[in-house]
């Protein structure tokens, strides 16, 4: 026999009026309640151990303070509760534990590819150190971002915090070449120790991907914060001059040209001239032997220290490497071992192709151009509020200039691996999770605003919306 009489969760919501739970759901909320406030502390927590792994990343206090720290492990010590604190936020608030755009998948490709080619690999260990001390480590924080990043608010503090360490690493990079810390050659500043810049051209390639960020955020800001970026962005050209980095040079040149012409939309005959006075600026205050060391760029015959021409015969090696393992590569960190003397190619593309075969450094290549059309969607919809100045605007106009420097950092960063081995370090999984944070957000904000419009219009009504009171 049917019942139609109502149950007691009904009973108790009409006796204390419409939409007050029943006692059983009053308890699931409070607990549901208490699982989303222990998620929001963990994930707060996720994002300054984010933040604290940068700053560790960039700085390298191990470097800086050997005798009281030595060897003691902390990027890891950091990386550890930041990962798990994530992994907390993730399940507490019932979420899978990452989202997946197309740069994720990708990248899945490459891990998955690194892992299959290990059996096949002539030096086994040698994958295995490459995947387990280098790139699982990068993609864990890779993760991490895009997931964790998911304000604009996040994402800036995490930019600014950048630009800060590039100011620093620029600053040392100057008082190294005053102090006269020089390659044996007497030409170039030397790096030293166990870091992510023991190479000069690697830390060329670190300032070359943080200036665009200090040039957007000197574009946006006012007054004295924006004397502030001017001057970090001077510091850290100063410091990409002063490695005498063939490929930090023509990087510094690729993003510049991409800030003056983007940023300089509408006021073309200024940015030329900004350029022109910029290139004078340059030409008179380089170091001595600078302008000999970039003419080896061309007639690489001619360099003394005949880093150039083992250049050229590596790049020969690695293509022609590459084209023996088409489908099947050598396995990943595997290349040296069919290289001259052991050296890498000082070729991203090259090597990653070796390594992976065409469909690796497909997705490699699918990888970095991904975030591309977003980005230069994102600067066409803000193109007519970017010239206002307006309290309203300014956090578009942030938006507006931080999706034109990381196209800018994107193409510094196509230059810059031409002349190195750097695809499975930090450098480009720290730009393209800005980049998908950045298209994430602006949509997530695009449909905000949206909405409030649409719920506007509906209260509103007819009236208002033709302009009646």
């Amino acid at each position: 026999m049917r019942n139609d009489s109502p149950g007691t969760g009904v009973l108790w919501q009409r006796s204390l009026g419409r939409g007050t739970p029943a006692p059983e759901t009053a308890v699931q909320a409070e607990a549901s309640e208490s699982n989303a406030l222990r998620g929001s502390d963990a994930q707060r927590f996720a994002v300054a151990g984010l933040c604290a792994f940068t700053l560790l990343l960039y700085i390298r206090p191990n470097e800086l303070l050997p005798g009281l720290i030595g060897g003691l492990p902390l990027a890891k010590i950091v990386a550890i509760p930041t990962l798990i604190a994530f992994v907390v936020t993730r399940l507490s608030k019932g979420q899978q534990l990452t989202v997946w755009p197309r740069e994720m998948k990708m990248l899945a490709v490459i891990v998955i590819l690194g892992v299959a080619l290990v059996p096949l690999a002539y030096n086994r260990q040698r994958s295995i150190e490459t995947l387990t001390d280098t790139f699982f480590k990068v993609i864990t924080v890779f993760v991490l971002m895009v997931n964790l990043l998911d304000t604009h608010a996040k994402l800036r503090s995490l930019m600014k915090l950048v630009v800060l360490c590039g100011t620093f690493i620029g600053l040392g990079a100057i008082r190294g070449f005053v102090l006269g810390h020089l390659d044996p050659n007497h030409l170039r500043l030397s790096t030293g120790g166990d870091s992510i810049y023991t190479n000069v051209n690697e830390l060329a390639m670190a300032l070359d991907l943080m200036l665009p960020f200090a040039v957007a955020f000197a574009l946006t800001a006012r007054g004295a914060s924006r004397f502030l970026y001017s001057v970090a962005a001077a510091i850290q050209t100063a410091g990409i001059v002063l490695t005498f980095s063939r490929g930090g040079f023509l990087g510094l040149i690729a993003l510049g040209g991409v800030l003056l012409w983007k940023a300089g939309r509408g006021r073309r005959v200024v940015a030329i001239f900004a350029a022109l006075l910029l290139g004078a600026c340059f030409a008179v205050t380089v170091p001595a032997g600078y302008t000999d060391r970039l003419f080896t760029i061309v007639h690489i015959q001619d360099d003394p220290t005949n880093s150039a021409q083992q250049r050229r015969e590596l790049l020969d090696r690695a293509f022609d490497v590459a084209l023996r393992h088409p489908i099947v590569g050598v396995g990943i960190g595997n290349y040296p071992e069919y290289s001259i003397q052991g050296k890498a190619a000082h070729n991203s593309y090259l090597e990653i192709a070796a390594e992976l075969g065409w469909l690796g450094l497909a997705a490699y290549l699918v990888f970095i151009f991904s975030p591309v059309p977003a980005l230069r969607r994102i600067e066409r919809n803000l193109l007519p509020i970017a010239s206002k100045f307006s309290r309203e605007s300014a956090a578009n106009r942030e938006i507006y200039f931080l999706s034109i420097a990381l196209q800018a950092v994107i193409v510094a960063y196509l230059v810059c691996s031409f002349f190195s081995s750097s695809q499975y370090f930090w450098h480009l999984y720290y730009v393209i999770a800005y980049a998908v944070s950045l298209r994430a957000t602006y949509a997530a904000q695009s449909r905000t605003g949206e909405a409030r419009l649409s719920s506007t219009d509906e209260l509103a009504g007819p009236g208002v919306i033709w302009g009646g009171r």
